[in-house]
């Protein structure tokens, strides 16, 4: 992720970093990361406050590094919703939730139009394999990564 960060247009950084979703999430009350939703959750209050505190310093003179923070809070949200500590039912998660998505997407757009031909078309064709439900295990993948710079590296799963 952090690649396709730094692959985006400062001018279109600077505009997320301004968004409502965004703001959303700087101006949750009480703070991100701040609640404890699950006894065994475990809270990075402190992280998620100095990194928001970065989003909102550095957005308008570094959006760069304030993506880069952005993008650890937005980690930490996917994390939490994969191992089920926010759900869309409660509305504090799903306005959470929400501005993540609306986040995501945004950057996601952004990337593909940052994409040259032969990126784009092996990306559109690996959407065409999941549209088809041609998917490989989350097991098989992590088995490939972790063979990356290793002798005996594994071909990528298909």
């Amino acid at each position: 992720m952090l690649a396709l960060l730094e692959q985006l247009p400062v001018d279109f950084v600077h505009r997320l970093l301004h968004r409502p979703s965004v703001d959303a999430l700087l101006n949750l009350n009480p703070p991100l990361e701040s609640l404890l939703s699950a006894k065994h959750e475990r809270l990075n209050a402190q992280r998620t406050a100095d990194e928001l505190a970065t989003v909102r310093e550095r957005r308008g003179n570094d959006p760069k590094a304030a993506l880069r923070a952005l993008a650890d809070v937005l980690k930490r949200v996917r994390n939490r919703r994969a191992h089920g500590f926010k759900t869309p039912d409660g509305p504090r998660d799903a306005e959470i939730l929400q501005a993540t998505a609306d986040i995501l997407q945004e950057i996601g757009e952004a990337g593909l139009a940052c994409l040259d031909d032969s990126q784009l078309e092996e990306t559109q064709a690996g959407i065409a394999e999941l549209d088809a439900g041609r998917t490989v295990s989350h097991e098989e993948a992590s088995k490939f990564l972790g063979s990356w710079g290793k002798p005996g590296e594994s071909k990528a799963p298909r």
